[in-house]
């Protein structure tokens, strides 16, 4: 009997259907074999009445035309081969069929011819040439899950590669190992303003905004007027009113003096000047500016000489390092906003100092809530090679100073370097030794000079730099 288990779903669909079974509602593959079978059962058993024949040990398919057969005493030659012929695929198959292996045993085509009569039953049947003849397109017709077999058909293959494919994409892939940098050693030194003492005239007071101030009043009666609340160091009237800087008593905090301010200012108890109740609150004044490119030789006395026209200061001094010496850049508070903003306009590119060897001042507001914020750990390189823009280069010729975190080349549109770059700095001291040590060094065939840039507005300035190129005076 033909081995049904080893052909496909579709080579069973088209057998049932060759041979006009019902197949309605069939889905698996043993119901296709469990109806051919039975109907190739019912054959055999039709085939073999009229002929009386011995009945075969593995006999194959009978067709319908089998009593035909039978009825010829003598199969000739030439009528064996009639079936084989139909073994030939139609014309618009362009591939290779599949050829279904349809008996367990081969059958010789050469002994059929010479085979009597009563051996009809063993020729190949239409069914059977139908059968190899089912090309492997037609299995896509069915992707139902069948049972358990040697061969896996094509449209089956196709759904177990899917299956495959998700299974790939739900597994957790493998996480790339991505090498860490080697940890950097702790710095455990002490910053630089941690060890640099700061004197007390150099930190900023709180300010106050004294308002509802007689018509005729003086600075020395403000003066009296709060002496008894806290140190008044400085008195600037404009008007009705009055802008006062005053610090704590000995032995009271800035909370304190805050609070006796409050309670002396409001309420129906205010103090009084000449019969006028005042009202006082904190006020941010704003006017204090940073000056860059500071000479060498220039201290305290002399920078607030240079300024001194613009307005009353508060407050003036040239930053220092541990050993004492200028670090190129200072700070000058004034009274007023409206004083600084003068200041800064007209001094902004003016010469540090005269004659050879000068350069041009620069000038901005800067902001330093705290001691650290006037270390400047940013260094300002200008003078570079036309067109150099290797960011690493000048990195290599700082790094011996110490240890960088960003070299920023600034440019113009068009990515044209603009011949200027700041150098950040972990440190401000090691920011310093290479101001001290680089200014005025050769580098790729230029002299470069190094200045500090504005320790307040450092990211400021880069953006600045970027678009407007620079802030006033950069360049000097």
């Amino acid at each position: 009997m033909v081995n049904l288990s080893s052909m496909k779903v579709a080579e069973l669909k088209a057998a049932c259907t060759e041979r006009g079974l019902n197949i309605t509602g069939l889905k698996l593959k043993a119901d296709y074999i469990s109806v051919l079978e039975k109907a190739m059962k019912e054959e055999e058993a039709a085939a073999a009445a009229p002929a009386a024949a011995p009945a075969v040990s593995e006999p194959v398919a009978a067709t319908p035309a089998a009593p035909e057969v039978a009825d010829t005493p003598e199969p000739s030659v030439e009528a064996a081969p009639e079936p084989i012929a139909e073994v030939v695929p139609e014309p618009e198959v362009q591939e290779a069929p599949v050829v279904a292996e349809v008996v367990e045993t081969p059958v010789d085509i050469a002994a059929a011819t010479e085979a009597p009569a009563s051996a009809a039953s063993d020729k190949v049947s239409p069914i059977e040439v139908e059968m190899k003849t089912v090309e492997e397109s037609e299995v896509g017709e069915d992707k139902t899950e069948l049972q358990a077999v040697d061969e896996v058909p094509a449209a089956d293959e196709k759904i177990a590669e899917e299956s495959v494919a998700e299974k790939a994409e739900e597994a957790p892939k493998e996480e790339e190992k991505v090498e860490e940098p080697e940890p950097e050693e702790e710095d455990t030194e002490p910053q630089e303003w941690e060890y640099v003492e700061m004197p007390k005239e150099y930190l900023p007071s709180p300010c106050y905004k004294i308002s509802c101030l007689p018509e005729e009043c003086t600075e020395e009666e403000v003066t009296e007027l709060l002496k008894d609340l806290g140190v008044v160091l400085d008195v600037t009237l404009d008007g009705k009113i009055g802008f006062v800087r005053i610090s704590p008593l000995e032995g009271s905090s800035a909370e304190d003096l805050a609070q006796k301010l409050k309670e002396a200012t409001s309420g129906d108890e205010r103090i009084e000047l000449k019969e006028s109740k005042v009202h006082i609150e904190a006020y941010k004044a704003d006017s204090l500016i940073y000056v860059g490119n500071t000479a060498e030789e220039t201290d305290d006395a002399q920078l607030k000489e240079m300024f001194t026209e613009f307005g009353r200061i508060v407050r003036c001094f040239v930053m220092k390092n541990k050993d004492g010496v200028s670090k190129g850049y200072g700070f000058i508070e004034f009274a007023l906003r409206a004083q600084a903003l003068k200041a800064r306009s007209n001094m902004g590119g003016k010469p540090n100092k005269e004659g050879e060897g000068a350069r041009t001042l620069r000038v901005d507001f800067a902001e330093c809530p705290e001691n650290k914020s006037y270390f400047s750990s940013t260094v300002f390189v200008d003078q570079l090679p036309k067109g150099f823009k290797d960011a690493k280069a000048l990195e290599e010729h700082f790094k011996p100073h110490g240890k960088t975190t960003n070299v920023h080349i600034v440019m113009q549109q068009g990515g044209v370097p603009k011949g200027f770059a700041f150098i950040d700095f972990k440190r401000s001291d090691c920011a310093d030794a290479a101001r001290r040590a680089l200014d005025g060094s050769e580098f790729e065939g230029s002299t470069i000079r190094v200045q500090f840039s504005n320790p307040a507005r450092a990211t400021e300035q880069k953006q600045r730099g970027e678009s407007k190129g620079g802030n006033r005076g950069e360049k000097g």
